[in-house]
């Protein structure tokens, strides 16, 4: 009997990259013997629910094609379930991805990774109802964060508008 997993997507993870990642992934699982539930969603609260379906329909994994907020999704679903996370990197920080060495630019790599099924147990903190796979951030380090990820979206536009728009040049700050 083949194995069957869940792949969930943000398609907009990673400006756009879950999307492209999804469709490099997706028939190397296939190829594998997998067969894949196909899930996406345009939110949280969108990709929530067949997540939460395809969890208790008993999938044997639930793999995420996104970046660490998709991580987080799917940790509220799988936390005691005993079902493994599989992910494919395709967000801007991937910060869970880096801490386990999983390949962040190679979503072909990524899915070996899942194919092989090499599973490693950890230990979610909690706070309150929610499970965290790395550490939550409040205050001062969001702010940071968030403004790094704007500095990223920033650069890669610049990086690929020709020519290149006013909003590129460098500023005063």
């Amino acid at each position: 009997m083949a194995r069957e997993i869940a792949l969930l997507t943000n398609p907009t993870s990673g400006k756009g990259k879950g999307a492209r990642y999804r469709e490099a992934a997706l028939p190397r699982l296939r190829d594998a013997g997998l067969v894949v539930r196909n899930l996406e969603g345009r939110d949280a609260d969108e990709a929530l629910d067949p997540a939460k379906a395809s969890a208790a329909d008993g999938v044997e994994a639930l793999v995420v094609c996104g970046g660490d907020g998709l991580v987080h999704l799917a940790a509220q679903i799988l936390a005691g379930t005993g079902i493994p996370l599989g992910i494919i990197p395709a967000g801007t920080g991937n910060d869970v991805a880096r801490y386990f060495d999983l390949p962040r630019k190679d979503p072909v790599a990524a899915a070996d990774r899942v194919i092989g099924s090499r599973i490693r147990t950890v230990d979610p903190a909690r706070a309150g109802s929610r499970y965290f796979v790395t550490v939550p951030a409040a205050g001062f380090d969001a702010i940071v964060n968030e403004r790094a990820n704007e500095m990223i979206g920033r650069a890669a536009r610049c990086a690929t508008t020709s020519p290149p728009s006013p909003s590129c040049a460098p500023s005063a700050r």
